[in-house]
């Protein structure tokens, strides 16, 4: 019932619970229409698939190289467009989620929020810190949504370990150490081999992200801005250079774009340039200047492991061993805080060292999808930008925050392990912007908003959506389905402003794991 409460109890012999929840009254505008742009991300399946579960937004159309078996193979009835451009002037296409190669997704953000459109953006949102800045610029400049498509941030139990980490009476003190280690085995990958030029930041920018976004959420973005970084990186093939294409774009003010690769032969060679693989391996240290510090280890060259331990000046320590994806086939999710007794405590038996607390959160795929929560949380902000502007910010700084990190472990890796610091958000401030100067500034005011991960009513399963007359194609397109570094058609990425510069575990070759 649409805007009740809800009781249930449990009882047993000896306790009593009451669990009092509100289910939010269901909005009763149209669903939010979504675009796929780019079907190389590992996540574009897992995103069409949760907007077809979600109750308030729906998937009417897809962008990307051989498009049409794509959406055979998921069993899509929606347009479907050759190239990106096409999607991104559709005005019946309200958001869009950017799954382009690393390379491309900072310009096609912009070029899609210069359209007018929310933007859900995968994982790193960009090469570099600069180009995220811009990304923001553009989201702020059109008063859109942005946020990075970090599914495991929405799910029920991320918000209940923030909550304990935030309990005094929880957790005691305050959180100062969090470790957190995210490895699988991804020899396949192209950048292992040999190097991927559409993916430059490689482990860092994929599984060092979700790292860096838990240091966040443990330590509480607002505070954990300021810092160094200091790491190690094992390149893939060894450490050797490999050979990447250069690209310059821009994006004129309309939002219109054109395509120009820096001396491309006519005939589609590339001129290259020599640069370093991208890292399969990731060790590092991040210090706040707030004292606190955030270990990190990722890598593809390992066995499968997705924990994150956090710990205080006391006796608290939280441990979860499935942070990223819950464990399928079961129905709650679950976390674990110990408490360390000290001094260790003598009974009959013998030596009483610790003593653990299990807390659960619902696991069930059809109530509590964390891709669903992503999609539900996402379309609470876009029903209402103004009202919701101060959450809609927040969201910004986070993932700009968050580049910020990988950048400056990323540049620690390139000195040699030397430290570096953690760029703050107005450290991106070029020419007195006034969207960033914004944002800068209510970084310097901002409580606890960060904290507040969103959260709608959750997906159930819906039926495949109709057939679609398919849109308008503005540019002909050939050569579908070649390599998976460029748009479709080996189109360039969008021309950019011209300022500077489930669920369960999937790998692909493209973009890492698909969380």
């Amino acid at each position: 019932v649409p805007g009740a409460l809800l009781l249930s109890s449990s009882c047993s012999s000896s306790t009593m619970s009451l669990r009092v929840s509100t289910v939010p009254v269901l909005p009763s505008a149209p669903r939010l229409r979504f675009g796929i742009l780019g079907l190389e991300s590992a996540n574009a399946r897992a995103v069409a698939d949760a907007l077809e579960r979600s109750r308030v937004a729906e998937l009417v159309a897809v962008a990307g190289a051989d498009v049409d078996r794509w959406c055979e193979d998921e069993d899509l009835e929606v347009r479907r467009y050759g190239s990106y451009d096409e999607l991104v002037r559709d005005g019946d296409v309200d958001a869009v989620y950017v799954g382009t190669p690393t390379r491309l997704r900072a310009s096609w953000c912009v070029a899609a929020a210069l359209k007018g459109k929310h933007v859900l953006a995968e994982k790193p949102l960009a090469a570099t810190g600069a180009e995220a800045a811009r990304v923001v610029q553009a989201c702020e400049q059109k008063q859109v949504v942005l946020m990075d498509a970090a599914a495991f941030v929405h799910h029920e139990r991320s918000r209940m370990i923030v909550g304990k980490l935030r309990d005094e009476r929880a957790f005691g003190s305050a959180p100062t150490r969090c470790d957190v280690c995210v490895d699988f085995a991804a020899r396949s990958l192209d950048f292992v081999a040999g190097g991927d030029d559409d993916e430059p930041l490689g482990v860092v920018g994929d599984l060092g992200w979700f790292a860096a976004k838990w240091g966040l959420l443990a330590f509480g973005s607002d505070v954990a801005r300021r810092g160094n970084a200091t790491a190690s990186v094992r390149r893939g093939g060894g450490g050797a250079n490999h050979q990447q294409q250069k690209t310059t774009t821009t994006t004129a003010d309309d939002g219109t774009h054109e395509h120009d690769h820096e001396h491309e032969h006519e005939h589609g060679k590339k001129d290259t340039t020599t640069t370093q693989k991208p890292p399969v391996e990731l060790t590092g240290t991040v210090d706040f200047e707030t004292g606190q510090q955030l270990q990190i280890h990722c890598s593809y060259c390992h066995a499968f492991r997705q924990d994150v331990t956090v710990s205080g000046d006391g006796c608290k320590t939280l441990r979860c061993d499935d942070f990223l994806v819950p464990k399928e086939g079961t129905a709650s999710a679950t976390f674990q805080v110990h408490t360390y007794a000290d001094p260790p405590l003598q009974d009959l038996d013998g030596l009483v060292v610790s003593a653990a607390q299990t807390y659960s959160a619902d696991n069930n795929r059809g109530t509590c999808d964390q891709k669903v929560s992503m999609i539900d949380a996402f379309v609470a902000l876009a029903r209402d930008p103004e009202k919701t502007a101060q959450k809609r910010r927040s969201w910004a700084r986070a993932a700009l925050t968050t580049q910020a990190i990988v950048d400056a472990l990323l540049a620690s890796a390139e000195a040699r392990g030397r430290p570096q610091p953690i760029a703050a958000l107005d450290t991106y401030v070029q020419g007195g912007d006034a969207t960033l100067l914004s944002l800068a500034a209510a970084e310097k005011t901002k409580t606890n908003d960060d904290d507040d991960e969103g959260g709608g009513q959750r997906g159930q399963q819906t039926k495949k959506k109709k057939q679609q007359p398919p849109g308008p194609r503005e540019d002909a397109v050939q050569g579908q389905g070649q390599g998976q570094g460029k748009q479709a058609g080996g189109a360039a990425a969008p021309r950019d402003d011209g300022d500077g510069d489930g669920d369960g575990e999937k790998k692909s070759k493209k973009n890492g794991t698909k969380e």
